[in-house]
């Protein structure tokens, strides 16, 4: 009879024994870093994970308003036209105005041309903008400064506001003799942009002093 209580004693030590080895090979504390503490065999989550485990990291976007973009990994990430940590500012509005333009071109290099120009927003997005007066064009009879008018784009380059304006004609059809396409930046300690630009005529020769010439302006807030 002693035989078989020690046998039924070892047997039930043996099952015990399993039970606990299986519990703590299921116990997440045994098998993954609670990014916590484990109580009992159970990760208490800390620092907004989640999950049996705590594994699941916490949602970086999830108190994070990008307004006019999409949040990654905790950061906003803008639309075209869009700048700052939320998205929040329009890069068009550093741009926007009536400008005193002080213009230099390779065809005549010793004289500055001034007159004005307006920038306006455009209603192709945020991130366009219209410029007219290209070339001070409206000075001559019968254009007015808006038949000389391009449409460019702004965006932030990471280092500064830059302004680009893609191969077009002018969107006045008594101007569709000429191409303009230039690049330019915008100062945020002056508030001056400077722009560097070619103008062609399309229907002179390329050989023709005047088939192209090359400006830099330098608008000035007025």
């Amino acid at each position: 009879m002693k035989i078989n209580l020690l046998r039924t004693f070892t047997i039930l030590v043996v099952l015990f024994s399993m039970t606990i080895v299986q519990s703590c090979r299921k116990s997440p504390c045994e098998v993954a870093n609670c990014n916590g503490a484990c109580v009992n065999g159970t990760c208490i989550c800390e620092d907004g994970y989640t999950g049996p485990d705590c594994s699941i990291p916490p949602d970086l976007c999830l108190n994070l308003n990008c307004n006019n973009g999409a949040c990654l990994l905790g950061a906003c990430i803008c639309d075209d036209g869009y700048d700052g940590t939320d998205c929040s500012i329009i890069i068009r509005n550093s741009f926007i105005g009536i400008y005193d333009v002080a213009e230099v071109c390779t065809n005549n290099p010793t004289v500055t041309v001034n007159y004005v120009s307006e920038i306006s927003a455009s209603a192709q997005g945020a991130e366009y903008i219209t410029i007219n007066n290209i070339y001070n064009l409206g000075e001559l009879p019968d254009i007015e400064p808006d038949d000389a008018t391009v449409l460019a784009s702004v965006s932030n380059t990471g280092e500064e506001y830059a302004v680009v304006i893609d191969m077009q004609t002018f969107s006045s059809s008594v101007l569709s003799i000429y191409q303009v396409s230039g690049s330019g930046t915008y100062d945020a300690t002056t508030d001056e942009i400077t722009v560097n630009y070619s103008i062609t005529n399309t229907t002179l020769p390329a050989t023709d002093p005047n088939y192209m010439d090359s400006c830099t302006q330098i608008y000035t807030p007025q």
